[in-house]
C-alpha cells in the first residue's frame, strides 16, 4: 500500500521495535535516512556487510551507532533506500516497510507499506 509522508511517519508511531535497514556497502543517502528516522521516531539502524567509505565518516562524525549484524525480532523492519532484495543479502523479510528514491523499487510489493518519491536520493 503506497502512503504518503504524513501517513508513512503516522504508520511507524504503531510500532514499539523498528529496525532500520540499509542496504550492503551502505551510502550517505542510505545511512542518513535511517539515521533521521531513528532520531525522529525510535529503533536500531542496521547495515548488510558495513558501509561504504563516506558513509562511514559520516557515521565516525555524527555518533551514528548501526549493527552489521541486526539479528533479532523487530515489529517492523523499514528498508532503505534499497531497491531490490539481492542488495540485502538474504536478510529475512517479514513484515516491511519501504521508503526509496529509485525509479524500480521490487520490494514494495510484498511490503506491509511503502513511501516512493522518484527523486535523486531518499534523505
Amino acid at each position: 500500500m503506497e502512503i504518503d509522508e504524513t501517513e508513512f511517519y503516522t504508520q511507524l508511531l504503531d510500532y514499539d521495535n523498528i529496525l532500520y535497514l540499509c542496504h550492503r556497502n551502505a551510502d550517505p543517502d542510505a545511512l542518513g535516512s535511517a539515521f533521521a528516522l531513528k532520531e525522529a521516531i525510535g529503533g536500531t539502524i542496521g547495515v548488510i556487510d558495513g558501509c561504504d567509505r563516506v558513509a562511514s565518516v559520516l557515521a565516525k562524525q555524527l555518533n551514528i551507532e548501526f549493527s552489521t549484524d541486526p539479528a533479532g525480532e523487530y515489529d517492523l523492519v523499514v528498508v532503505v533506500d534499497t531497491s531490490t532484495l539481492a542488495q540485502l543479502n538474504g536478510f529475512p523479510l517479514k513484515n516491511y516497510a519501504v521508503i526509496d528514491h529509485h525509479a524500480s523499487t521490487s520490494l514494495n510489493e510484498n511490503s506491509t507499506f511503502y513511501l516512493h518519491r522518484n527523486k535523486s536520493s531518499t534523505a
